[in-house]
């Protein structure tokens, strides 16, 4: 730690977002009636609590509100929660890379565990495919910052990302909402419950989501970055005895869409340092095609192929709960879910065939999860234990056109399958010492053995056909070389929380995480075939959480800090694998950066005047940099020393604040206002950091005006816009100055104003 401590000032209260802290990845936030104090309960630690009452930093965002502000994507929670960005993957329009704390991992493919882990209802969803149009009919979202996994579900170095969806009600009922935008988009959303019988009741939902796409492709008159999506949800409630109950839930999802936007964002001639790039990036007109495209309109490109990108998930979990009595239950969470997904997309942003990527990629995962829970010694202690086990396999196959005709020249044919295990035990504890003002010393530990199996199976086909094996070592008629790795690893927490009075809680935490090694599944050469290791990481934390009135308003402040040691972190690094003067190949290789340290704090702050005004804010400082990191430059063919670096993808500053307030209540209905902005600051686009290699800063305004109880029935409308100003600014992109000479980046999203209507029936409100 160094005698390095920074302060995190976390402030929640009623509205979005809500603060809590939690160590768990599968609770449920339920808050309780506002008109009673609006305490929220959380499940973080395996039973309920009062938010204010946990440990360790998480932030939830009710779902009411996420649905209220029209929230259609995964990136849109990031303006609500500190230290969290999501950005889109470059090479999988459908897929999100998840960073909280300065922690994210780039790879999409099955050999890279996410710095983040996602949970839906308490099952683990390795692969983020998909999973922004299932975010809706939700109970909650709730992101943890830090370590996590020594309650239950898998190890993660970053946090987790949970979601709730809405359980069946006892009465039949449910709601139609629907919306319309410009620029030109439409979608429609609904849920129903429908009891069956007694301890049965089922609950069906659906959403589909159409747009036109804001970026043009001018030479292909095609638009990128739109929308035809569609998903369900089917969940079953038994409860066919006391103390039983057993919930499914069966989810599908499918796209059919153009990709995302891609522009050209920067062009270093003979940046590389090969005369061999220099002359194929001259060769292919890349030089015209790049200044065609800075001249054009700012949601404006050019492409040299029409983009694909077409996504489908099938999923289904259960969850049974049993009270055997004596104050002990058994909790068994399974799960399957399927993954498949094809992209085609022009990775150079132009016109210019200089790179084409034509991706397949599919995965199965199978979960299955076993607790025993309990209290002892008049509820002074409470535990958990149980095991856990993960089974996945997939394919990746990228067809990758590099100075090629794309789609009909030769072509490198990136193939590789593999199969992941993973098989952990753990237990945790909270002991509530016999002091006078409460006083709890927790813990856990888990034990995590992986297993990684690869067959490397990339391949060079030429114009005509001719297929070449392209891996060294595997044999030229099967070209198939297999591969296999496994780690061990043990992690644990420790920590005490003491209430200096109520509603006041501080907190010391020290915490372990884990992330597995594993392949560069489109290695061919036996320097990339070498595994890479797993990641772990030391985490302090220390904090404070406060709730008061003062003058009668609401008040919820909460401070921490965190300091963070790496070991052999891993990163994902674009390299020219062609001798000088060859024809470049531009590979990807996965590698272990030495060590590496983050510090930062973060604050969220709500006061609720009153009943009709409610003010809210947040703030994070994220200082992510290497401690030690040599790694190969393709520029000049040397080892050169990255020490010191900034993180890919992390903000140093991140603020949001933002207001609710009714202006009346009349018989014709309730009127209110929303307004918040956010804003964060450029980020590095390279892990080896370049010129010209970073993010825009980016102020956000949105706004909406919102009729409750319509003409006096349950109705609601709202009117909305987001970015109400119009901020242009480069969301994400891909780095390839070092390899290619060219660099792109996505666009982020266009002034949108939009109307939606709730229509409510039956019992729901």
């Amino acid at each position: 730690m160094k005698g390095r401590w920074a302060i995190l000032l976390a402030v929640s209260g009623s509205s979005l977002p809500i603060t809590a802290s939690a160590q768990s990845s599968g609770a449920a936030a339920q808050p309780t009636d506002p008109g009673q104090g609006g305490e929220i309960v959380v499940t973080a630690r395996r039973r309920e609590e009062k938010l204010q009452d946990v440990p360790v930093a998480v932030t939830v965002l009710g779902g009411a509100e996420l649905q209220k502000q029209n929230l259609q994507s995964m990136s849109e929670f990031q303006r609500s929660v500190p230290s969290l960005t999501i950005t889109p993957s470059s090479s999988r329009g459908s897929s999100a890379n998840i960073m909280i704390r300065g922690q994210r991992q780039t790879d999409n493919t099955i050999f890279a565990d996410p710095s983040v882990q996602t949970y839906v209802n308490e099952f683990n969803v390795s692969r983020t495919s998909g999973l922004d149009t299932t975010m809706f009919d939700l109970e909650s979202v709730q992101v943890l910052k830090g370590p996590q996994g020594t309650l239950f579900g898998r190890n993660s170095t970053g946090g987790a990302l949970l979601v709730t969806t809405r359980k069946p009600g006892d009465a039949f009922g449910g709601y139609l909402r629907s919306y319309v935008e410009t620029p030109i988009g439409v979608g429609v959303e609904g849920g129903v419950d429908v009891p069956l019988t007694e301890g049965v009741a089922l609950r069906l939902a659906g959403n589909y989501q159409w747009r036109r796409g804001y970026t043009r492709v001018v030479n292909t008159r095609q638009h990128l970055d739109d929308r035809d999506r569609w998903a369900g949800r089917v969940t079953l409630d038994l409860k066919p005895v006391d103390g039983l109950r057993s919930t499914f839930v069966f989810e599908a999802f499918e796209s059919n869409e153009n990709g995302l936007g891609t522009y050209g964002f920067d062009y270093v001639p003979g940046g590389a340092g090969s005369a061999g790039v220099r002359g194929a990036v001259i060769a292919f007109g890349y030089a015209a095609a790049f200044a065609q495209g800075q001249a054009l309109g700012y949601h404006e490109t050019t492409s040299s192929v029409l983009g694909v990108s077409e996504y489908k998930t099938r999923s289904v979990s259960n969850t049974t709960t049993y009270d055997i009595g004596s104050g002990i239950t058994l909790k068994n969470v399974a799960g399957y879910r399927y993954v498949h997904g094809h992209d085609i997309a022009d990775q150079d942003g132009t016109y210019a065939d200089v790179i084409v990527n034509d991706g397949v990629n599919s995965a199965k995962e199978y979960t299955e999860e076993l607790q025993v829970q309990g209290s002892s010694f008049d509820d002074s202690l409470e535990w958990v234990a149980g095991a856990y086990y993960f089974h996945e396999t997939g394919l990746d196959t990228v067809k990758a056109y590099t100075f090629k005709v794309p789609l009909t020249g030769s072509y490198n044919n990136n193939n590789f399958t593999g199969k992941n295990e993973s098989v952990s035990g753990f237990v945790h504890f909270s002991y509530t010492l016999p002091f006078e003002h409460r006083t709890r010393i927790y813990g856990g530990a888990r034990y995590t053995h992986d297993s990684r199996y690869v067959h490397f199976r990339t391949r060079a086909v030429s114009a005509t056909g001719q297929v070449t094996c392209a891996v060294a070592g595997a044999p030229a008629d099967k070209c198939d070389l297999p591969s296999k790795v496994s780690f061990n690893e043990p992690t644990w927490e420790i920590g005490v929380d003491h209430e200096f009075a109520p509603g006041m809680l501080g907190y010391v935490t020290v915490s372990t995480g884990y992330r597995a090694g594993g392949f560069n599944g489109r290695a061919t050469v036996p320097a990339t075939q070498v595994p890479f290791d797993p990641e772990t990481v030391t985490n302090y934390e220390i904090g404070s959480k406060n709730a008061i009135t003062i003058g009668g308003a609401r008040t919820t402040l909460n401070l921490a800090g965190y300091y963070s040691n790496y070991k052999n972190i891993q990163r994902t690094i674009i390299i020219n694998t062609a001798p000088a003067g060859a024809t470049p190949v531009v590979a990807t290789n996965i590698v272990n950066a030495a060590t590496a340290r983050i510090w930062g704090f973060e604050a969220e702050f709500n006061v609720q005047i009153n009943r009709d005004v409610d003010v809210f804010s947040h703030y994070s400082y994220t200082n992510a940099r290497y401690k030690r990191f040599l790694t190969f430059s393709p520029t000049t063919g040397q080892i050169v020393d990255v020490s010191f670096n900034r993180f890919l993808g992390v903000p140093t500053n991140q603020f949001g604040a933002g207001i609710n307030a009714t202006l009346l209540r009349e018989s014709f209905g309730e009127l209110s206002v929303r307004t918040d902005i956010s804003f964060n600051d450029k980020f590095e686009l390279n892990d080896l950091n370049v010129p010209r290699g970073t993010s825009d800063a980016a102020t956000i305004v949105n706004a909406a005006i919102n009729w409750d109880r319509l003409f006096g029935t349950k109705m609601s409308g709202s009117l909305y816009a987001k970015n109400l100003l119009g901020e242009k600014y480069i969301a994400s992109g891909l780095m390839l100055t070092t390899a290619l000479d060219v660099s792109v980046a996505q666009k982020g999203y266009p002034r949108v104003v939009g109307f939606q209507l709730r229509v409510p029936f039956g019992a729901e409100n």
